[in-house]
């Protein structure tokens, strides 16, 4: 392939990318009953946190270049921005379990981040934002999208 060819491929990509939203923002209902269980059980360990949204970050170990530094850069935001704030937890979906997370949230690529508000215990559906780490380069707009679903996650 030519040197031309792929920058217009790159460009075309980059282009649809763009317009792409990493995040939509619409809350999404399902049974999720192992996930709710997960919550339940650990609503149930922890009081404190029967009101507090859960945030999963949920990978895979399918290769993902900038996966680790997509988590390590959404962990600091958190840690910076909402300490104390949300429950946060980090899962290899992949792996066998107790809880079917996959089936739950509908699991498929190597990251994804799956926001949950929780009231009295319950989860009220979730969000989620899929691939983040396709626009961990752009770092303005990487922190942007992350923050303003967390923004968003903790209003409802």
């Amino acid at each position: 392939m030519g040197r031309t060819f792929k920058r217009m491929i790159f460009g075309l990509v980059l282009a649809t990318l763009i317009e792409m939203p990493l995040y939509a923002g619409l809350l999404q209902y399902n049974s999720f009953s192992t996930a709710n269980s997960f919550i339940n059980q650990y609503v149930t360990e922890n009081p404190e946190s029967a009101n507090k949204p859960f945030v999963f970050l949920f990978y895979n170990n399918f290769p993902c270049e900038t996966c680790p530094q997509t988590m390590a850069a959404i962990y600091q935001l958190i840690e910076t921005k909402y300490p104390d704030k949300v429950n946060l937890f980090e899962i290899d979906y992949a792996e066998p379990g107790e809880f079917n997370f996959e089936l739950d949230y509908q699991l498929d690529q190597p990251l994804t981040m799956v926001m949950v508000p929780v009231h009295n215990g319950q989860a009220m559906g979730y969000e989620k934002i899929e691939n983040p780490q396709l626009f961990f380069g752009d770092s303005y707009y990487f922190t942007g999208q992350i923050s303003d679903a967390l923004d968003n996650l903790l209003l409802m």
